[in-house]
């Protein structure tokens, strides 16, 4: 049937080289902050629990 999935990247790299349609959106991770977030200043732990 039709519909959407989240997948991890590699899978959808993997899938985009088979069939470009297949991807709707396929983001990339910046590191750096937004210039204008007030909470850059701000490091986040790396063993954050939510």
């Amino acid at each position: 049937g039709g519909g959407y999935e989240v997948i991890p990247r590699e899978a959808a790299l993997k899938i985009q080289e088979r069939d470009p349609r297949r991807i709707i959106q396929l983001n990339t991770q910046t590191e750096a902050p937004d210039a204008d977030d007030p909470y850059a200043a701000y490091q986040i732990p790396d063993d954050l629990m939510w």
